[in-house]
């Protein structure tokens, strides 16, 4: 048997009102078994080192508490852990499942921050456990606890032993559930990539563990680009993601319905034909078509809400804009950008039209760039204004525009433009 965790374990559980009381019969759990009426009691045998449980139970099965076989006895099985009961509405009354959410939240909270909660299934009324489960999952999040294990135990199986089946795969479901959801809305694969090496649902043949680790450690290589919209490095990890993407399918349930998901957010994020000619960024070759599909990246992240980022980010494109109209190789050189901010400055001070929304660009990125420290109020841009900025930066991609852009002058100024 194991011995009781370093911040408490707990058994969250559920007492019923059967139409007949429990019988006793034996409960199995890994080679050992345990003779008793009540699950919870053969769980805290079997797994050993309870501090504390939880029982919810509503007020029927509190009115009938000391009858034979009924709760009291359990609590006395149970001794000497210390139980708490937790009263919950009857599961037909108005309101019943938010109350029920709330009692067991409020239990939650007064245990001590990581500890380590077994959840049992077994009695009560079936939306009960469906109900304290849902808490556990909220509670683990607001006082960070670990839920370590659920379990159901399967008295109604026909064999002379009842087995306590793990199902704390369930749990690893809801994780699934909000890094989707992270994604979906956030565009942010940091929770998946977490998940994906981390979760023991399904199958996983030798091959399939190796593609999840290499495709686990390019998500996480992906979501600091992206969530700081550093878009070569985006590109870059993009370009070298795509091959590992296929491998999650062989390794679990969840991961077999992410290929679309995956190959999506992917697929965005990589750049055209050619972008990188050898496996390294200071390989990046600079095209119209690239330029063209980092404007769309600027344009998907603001509407994730990485509006700073953004514009930064679109500060930079037109500095390559500027560098790609003069024909230069090295792009991502400082002395070369340094020279094409020049170019955009100089334009400025002479009320050019790309010197102009340069500045404005600059006006809009220096207030969230500097963090606020300014004794104005500083208000993160609405989306229509950074859309707005992204379409006049479209409007300069186009060839017919490289003469210009090519002859602005170069010289050092001492005023003016975007720092």
């Amino acid at each position: 048997m194991s011995t009781g965790a370093e911040h408490g374990k707990v058994l969250v559980c559920s007492f019923g009102n059967p139409r007949s009381a429990y019988t006793e019969v034996t409960y199995g759990h890994g080679t050992e078994t345990h003779n008793t009426k009540f699950a919870p009691v053969a769980i805290a045998k079997l797994l050993g080192g309870f501090e504390h449980v939880l029982v919810l139970a509503t007020p029927t099965v509190l009115a009938a508490r000391a009858e034979p076989n009924r709760l009291d006895a359990m609590v006395t099985e149970l001794h000497p852990i210390d139980v708490d009961v937790v009263q919950v509405p009857e599961p037909d009354a108005l309101g019943s499942a938010g109350e029920t959410v709330e009692a067991l939240l409020m239990a939650l909270q007064k245990l001590p921050r990581e500890s380590e909660l077994i959840v049992d299934l077994t009695l009560a009324f079936r939306s009960l456990p469906f109900l304290y489960f849902a808490a556990v999952a909220c509670g683990r999040e607001l006082y960070g606890h670990k839920v370590a294990c659920v379990l159901y135990a399967t008295f109604e199986v026909p064999s002379d032993v009842k087995p306590l089946v793990d199902v704390t795969e369930a749990m690893e479901l809801h994780d699934w559930f909000f890094a989707l959801r992270r994604l979906h809305e956030d565009a942010d694969p940091r929770s998946l990539g977490s998940l994906v090496p981390a979760t023991a649902l399904g199958s996983r043949p030798p091959d399939g563990l190796l593609h999840t680790k290499s495709l686990a450690r390019y998500l996480q290589n992906l979501a600091g680009p992206m969530q700081e919209v550093l878009l070569v490095d985006e590109a870059f990890v993009a370009s070298e993601i795509d091959d590992h993407s296929k491998g999650v399918a062989s390794s679990h349930a969840i991961g077999r319905r992410l290929d679309g998901e995956l190959h999506a957010l992917v697929r965005a994020a990589k750049p055209p034909t050619g972008a990188f000619p050898k496996r390294s960024k200071g390989s990046a070759v600079l095209t119209r078509a690239w330029l063209e599909h980092q404007l769309e990246r600027v344009r998907f992240h603001a509407e994730h809400g990485r509006v700073g980022a953004g514009l930064r980010a679109l500060s930079e494109w037109l500095i390559s804009r500027v560098i790609l109209a003069r024909g230069e190789a090295h792009w991502l050189e400082r002395d070369v950008r340094q020279t094409a901010h020049r170019a955009l400055t100089n334009d400025y001070k002479v009320k050019g039209e790309t010197g102009l929304l340069y500045n404005d660009i600059g006006n809009l990125r220096n207030r969230l760039s500097h963090a606020g420290m300014t004794t104005e109020r500083v208000d993160v841009p609405e989306l229509v204004k950074v859309s707005a900025l992204i379409d006049r930066c479209r409007g300069l991609v186009d060839e017919s525009h490289d003469v210009r852009l090519s002859s602005l002058p170069i010289t050092d100024v001492t005023d003016g433009g975007d720092a």
